[in-house]
């Protein structure tokens, strides 16, 4: 039989290249992230204001219930 005291996820590599990194950041845009057990919906909109100001409102929608455990809340 063979076993391991644990599971570790590997150290994320370095990236030194900045349009690397956006382009990394842009796949996982388009394409979307899924796993988990968290219902979470995220929209975010870029936005420039009368004075040119760049602005990015982001709107996180998390279903709540799956965060509550039974018992946490001491009913």
């Amino acid at each position: 039989m063979a076993h391991r005291a644990g599971y570790l996820e590997p150290a994320p590599a370095k990236v030194d290249d900045p349009m690397l990194r956006r382009m990394q950041a842009a796949e996982a845009i388009a394409k979307g992230l899924s796993g988990g057990d968290l219902d979470v919906r995220l929209v975010a909109v870029p936005y420039r204001d009368a004075q040119g100001r760049v602005t990015l409102p982001v709107v996180v929608d998390v279903d709540g219930a799956r965060l509550i455990t039974p018992g946490a809340t001491g009913e």
